[in-house]
């Protein structure tokens, strides 16, 4: 095994425990859990790039489509924030972080497209087995026996189901996405998936319910087709008659409220947007008693990158994702590829309801299935 896998392996195993582990040390006491999980990425991408450039292993390669995207929104969004939009006034800092993590995203899938396949299930297996970690502490914050959390941050309360991603509904949505980690597993490893699935259940997290149904469908019809039919009519049924008596849209300005007024915003902005982290600037300009104070993020990414990327900027994602499923018959079927593609999938479906671009956790995810996906579709494979 390459120095480079077991590199991989801690850095994004190592992901969820990060902000545990760097407020042991003196100098990062203060981080916060989003700065200290950035923080822990960055030094990480930064270490293996430079190991696998010691190690003279060669930059992976990525859809045009992909280059594009990046090239825009970072072009795009230094021309509108310096000449449109800020007029006269200092560059913001978090928009640069922004600009930095969005490159830094690239520099990783970059270095793990690199890899072999080999690798990347090596790296995928120990985030599995991390996740079975996070699932023994998820039942720990269900019993009210988390001590991690209040001992850091004495404001937050540790009667929740928060994971070590600090919220309910990122957490459940953590776990549908780690699912095809466990149902790749051989023998009994496969079972972990069901404290996985009853923490979702309890975590009443609609999102993260419907990910992990069609991730789970997905693989009953890999298995038995008869099967996931009578499963998925089971799941509809459950899910409808869920929907009746609970409601994700109960906040009298939840996420229909806050897509119908961003909606004037984007009149303005159809074509071109608003630039990459338009949403968190109009948002830090507004009152405290403004309801849209509080959604620096839009629960839907495709509606966020239209809002800061326009048109264009969604139309090169369409365009990216034409490319990968041009790749779909390279290569071998696998289980690795398959686990790959459900993760992707899954990843594509929370999307519509939350933010999980916008998180390193769930992020890390979707470049380990990005990058497997591209790996197990070589045409040299």
């Amino acid at each position: 095994m390459r120095p480079g896998g077991l590199g991989w392996a801690i850095v994004l195993a190592g992901l969820p425990w990060s902000y545990f582990l760097l407020r042991l040390l003196r100098p990062f006491e203060h981080l916060d859990l989003w700065h200290a999980q950035t923080f822990w990425v960055q030094l990480g991408v930064l270490t293996m790039a430079g190991v696998q450039a010691q190690q003279k292993v060669k930059l992976g390669h990525l859809p045009s489509a992909a280059w594009w995207l990046v090239l825009w929104l970072t072009a795009f969004m230094l021309w509108q924030f310096t000449t449109v939009t800020r007029p006269g006034q200092p560059y913001p800092a978090p928009l640069l972080l922004g600009v930095a993590n969005l490159w830094l995203i690239l520099l990783m899938l970059l270095l793990l497209s690199g890899q072999s396949a080999q690798i990347l299930q090596y790296i995928t297996q120990a985030i599995f087995w991390s996740g079975c970690f996070l699932i023994c502490y998820g039942w720990l914050q269900v019993a009210n026996l988390d001590p991690f959390f209040r001992f850091l941050d004495g404001s937050r309360t540790t009667d929740s189901l928060v994971g070590t991603i600090g919220n309910t509904t990122h957490f459940a949505c953590q776990l549908a996405l780690w699912l095809p980690f466990a149902l790749i597993q051989p023998g009994w490893r496969k079972l972990w998936a069901l404290p996985a699935l009853g923490l979702i259940a309890v975590s009443f997290s609609a999102t993260a319910a419907v990910a992990a149904g069609v991730i789970l469908l997905a693989y009953l019809w890999r298995v038995s087709r008869p099967l996931s039919l009578l499963s998925g009519a089971a799941l509809g049924l459950a899910g409808a008659g869920w929907s009746l008596t609970h409601s994700v849209w109960l906040n009298p300005f939840g996420r229909w409220e806050t897509w119908r007024a961003w909606w004037d915003i984007l009149q303005e902005q159809t074509i071109l947007g608003g630039g990459l982290g338009f949403t968190k600037y109009v948002t830090g300009q507004l009152p405290e008693a403004h309801p849209l104070k509080m959604w620096k993020h839009l629960h839907n990414e495709y509606y966020q990158l239209w809002i800061e990327g326009g048109l264009i900027g969604l139309a090169l994602l369409g365009w990216l994702g034409w490319q990968l499923w041009q790749r779909r018959s390279h290569g071998q079927p696998s289980d690795f590829r398959w686990a790959c593609v459900a993760i992707l999938l899954g990843f594509g479906l929370i999307s519509t309801l939350s933010f999980p671009a916008h998180l390193w956790q769930l992020g890390s995810y979707g470049c380990v299935a990005l990058t497997g996906w591209l790996v197990t579709t070589q045409e040299t494979v």
